[in-house]
C-alpha cells in the first residue's frame, strides 16, 4: 500500500490528472477488511472480492487515501472515485465514503425508487458508520454496476455523483478535517447485503508540488523515474 500512495503523491505534485487503479487482488492484501459474519474471499483468478459487512451501516473496506496533514488548506483538493460493484443480494444500498476519523461523508447507490444516488452522511464509529443526514441526487436511473462520484474537499464537502446518464450534486452539512488521516471507505447499508468488487479507480487533482510532502529517499527514486517517463513521452 506504501508504494501505491507514494506513487498516488507524485502524481498529485506533478499536477497530472492520473487515474490509480485499485485492482481487486491489491485491496484485499492491502486494505483494511472488517471480517463479520460475511467474510471477505479473493476469487480464484483475482478478479474480483466478495465481500459483505454483516453489520448495519458496516465497514467492508477501509484504505488510507491521504496521510494527516498532506493536503494543501489553501485550495481544495478533487477526488474522483468510479467503482465497479455487482450486487449480489436483491437489497443493496452502498455507499463510497471519505473519512476523517470523525466525520464521514460520501455518495451512496440505493436499490429502491428505480435506483438513486445519495449524498450520505455519518459518524465514524469504528466498525460502523451511523448516518447523520442524506440528500437525493439522482433518482429513477436504475442501478448499473458501474457508478461515480467526486468529492470536493474545501471548506465545504462538495459531492457529484453519475448513475447511468444521470447526474446530481450537493453540498454536505458535515465537513471533513483535511488536516487529518483520511480514509476511503466501502459501506453497506444493512447487514445482509452482500457485493461483489470488480474495479475501484481513484483520480486525485488540484495539488501542487509546494503541497506535497517532501518524499522519502525510496520515493524519491519513484519521483525522478516519473519525471523521465513523461519528458520521454514529451520527446
Amino acid at each position: 500500500m506504501k508504494t501505491k500512495m507514494l506513487l498516488l503523491f507524485v502524481y498529485i505534485g506533478l499536477g497530472v490528472c492520473q487515474a490509480t487503479t485499485f485492482t481487486p487482488k491489491f485491496l484485499f492484501e492491502n486494505a483494511t477488511l472488517f471480517q463479520g459474519t460475511r467474510p471477505a474471499t479473493l476469487a480464484g483468478d483475482d478478479s474480483s472480492i466478495t465481500f459483505g459487512s454483516g453489520l448495519a451501516e458496516g465497514k467492508a473496506l477501509e484504505l488510507t487515501l491521504f496521510e494527516a496533514n498532506s493536503l494543501s488548506l489553501s485550495q481544495p483538493t478533487t477526488v474522483s472515485i468510479e467503482i465497479d460493484l455487482s450486487a449480489i443480494t436483491l437489497d443493496n444500498d452502498f455507499a463510497v465514503m471519505i473519512s476523517d476519523g470523525t466525520n464521514a461523508v460520501g455518495f451512496m447507490r440505493t436499490d429502491n425508487s428505480g435506483g438513486r444516488i445519495l449524498l450520505w452522511e455519518a459518524t465514524d464509529q469504528g466498525t460502523s458508520m451511523p448516518f447523520t443526514q442524506f440528500q437525493e441526487l439522482i433518482v429513477g436511473a436504475g442501478t448499473p454496476n458501474i457508478f461515480s462520484g467526486e468529492f470536493t474537499l474545501g471548506n465545504t464537502v462538495d459531492i457529484s455523483g453519475t448513475l447511468g446518464a444521470s447526474n446530481g450534486s450537493g453540498t454536505a452539512v458535515q465537513t471533513i478535517d483535511r488536516t487529518k488521516q483520511l480514509n476511503l471507505v466501502l459501506l453497506t447499508n444493512d447487514g445482509g447485503e452482500q457485493y461483489r468488487l470488480n474495479n475501484l479507480e481513484i483520480l486525485v487533482n488540484g495539488e501542487d508540488l509546494n503541497s506535497t510532502p517532501v518524499p522519502e529517499p525510496s520515493s524519491m527514486v519513484l519521483f525522478f523515474l516519473s519525471l523521465f517517463f513523461i519528458r520521454a513521452k514529451k520527446k
